[in-house]
């Protein structure tokens, strides 16, 4: 199902076991009821595909351990579901920095799993 084409690649049953699951964090005490609320909200109306994907991925790999994901869930997105606007470029602990060699140049990089790498500046 598309979702109304709406992150057509992210299956209904995948985004049905997410919410059920931050719903079940909340009853265990986890997560508070407005972060609950506001992340969902997030979740199903604002979050890009990829975002969608990494959710999945936490809960996935943090399943059987509650209180690592709703730690994960709050440090990673907390920013992004309390801002009216989209930040520019995520916070937290999902970046990724390096040096690599391109044309010739030295490059500098810094991106994140939410977006594309940056080029920052050459180091020649």
């Amino acid at each position: 199902m598309d979702d109304f084409g709406h992150k057509d690649s992210f299956s209904e049953v995948s985004y049905e076991y997410c919410v059920r699951v931050v719903r079940w964090l909340e009853c265990e005490g986890y997560i508070e009821t407005n972060f609950r609320m506001k992340f969902l909200t997030w979740f199903s109306l604002r979050a890009t595909l990829q975002e969608r994907k990494i959710v999945s991925v936490y809960v996935d790999t943090l399943i059987e351990d509650p209180v690592s994901l709703s730690g994960q869930l709050v440090d990673s997105f907390s920013e992004r579901i309390y801002s009216k606007k989209r930040p520019s470029m995520p916070s937290g602990s999902a970046w990724i920095c390096g040096i690599k060699e391109l044309q010739g140049l030295t490059v500098r990089f810094v991106g994140s799993i939410f977006g594309p790498f940056f080029c920052c500046r050459s180091l020649h």
